[in-house]
């Protein structure tokens, strides 16, 4: 095999050469696999040096060069830095260039092997192709993060807002016992993502709650036709309630109701 020609006349096997693939075949598969959860070689480069500084411990029977390609190779493994997080797609084109140039270099290694062996420039060629290999796998299997809908955050309070002429909220008081209760449905065509919302009292306060189901579980999304409540004060006079369109977010949106609290009875004693 002309692979194997740089082995001819040492004392490296074919059976050791098919053994030193495997590490390089499951550094790829790792790399593949860190790509799908977003995720580049860092220190984990140092597998291509050190898996052909591996691979030439056979070729030149120096049992050195396998004691430092495999600590590279567990280097690149175990560090815990070895990968890195990658918010962007990792480019393809030059890590298929130097595949390219990896590959177009050992085949001119090999064809040429017998009249003038060249160690250096096999090692390169191996290193380069590999290498680039794995900037193919990262760039092949990284995903990108899905799309998660955005929630209105606090500065929907400090911002600019606006009342839809139309309301996007229907609200139905209803008295749970000594407590009032607030029943928000949405009665819009959009779905709505809920910022915030606060009690209006005699005495100003200044609140930020969270929205809760009958269930008592926060909702965050109310899409049409579904409702929240919120636990009111027997002296509550409205409510105010942050939110925005889920399809336009850059625009804040405010609804304000607001009623008169029922008169209590004064007793004389």
């Amino acid at each position: 095999m002309d692979l194997l020609l740089p082995f001819a006349h040492t004392q490296a096997t074919g059976l050791f050469v098919l053994t030193t693939l495997l590490p390089a075949a499951y550094w790829l598969l790792r790399v593949f696999r860190e790509a799908e959860q977003r995720h580049v070689p860092a220190v984990a480069w140092w597998a291509a040096p050190g898996w052909v500084t591996l691979l030439f411990a056979g070729i030149l029977a120096q049992p050195t060069f396998f004691a430092l390609g495999a600590a590279a190779l567990l280097l690149a493994e175990f560090w815990p830095a070895a990968y890195k997080p990658a918010a962007l797609r990792p480019p393809a084109l030059w890590a298929a260039f130097g595949t390219v140039l990896g590959l177009a270099l050992l085949l001119v290694t090999l064809l040429q092997w017998l009249a003038t062996p060249e160690p250096v420039a096999l090692a390169a060629g191996l290193a380069a192709s590999l290498a680039g290999l794995a900037g193919l796998l990262s760039s092949l299997g990284w995903r990108p993060e899905a799309a998660r809908p955005q929630q209105a955050q606090h500065w929907a309070r400090l911002a600019r807002v606006s009342v839809p002429e139309r309301p996007d909220l229907s609200l139905t008081l209803t008295n749970n016992g000594a407590q009032l209760r607030a029943e928000l449905q949405n009665v819009s065509q959009h779905t709505l993502q809920l910022a915030g919302w606060s009690p209006v009292r005699i005495n100003p306060v200044n609140a930020w709650l969270p929205f809760k189901n009958s269930a008592g579980q926060r909702v965050n999304t109310l899409r049409m036709g579904e409702s929240t409540f919120l636990p009111l004060d027997e002296y509550d006079r409205g409510l105010r309630v942050w939110y925005v369109w889920a399809d336009h977010q850059d625009q804040p949106l405010l609804f304000r109701a607001d009623w008169q609290p029922p008169q209590r009875d004064r007793v004389l004693n």
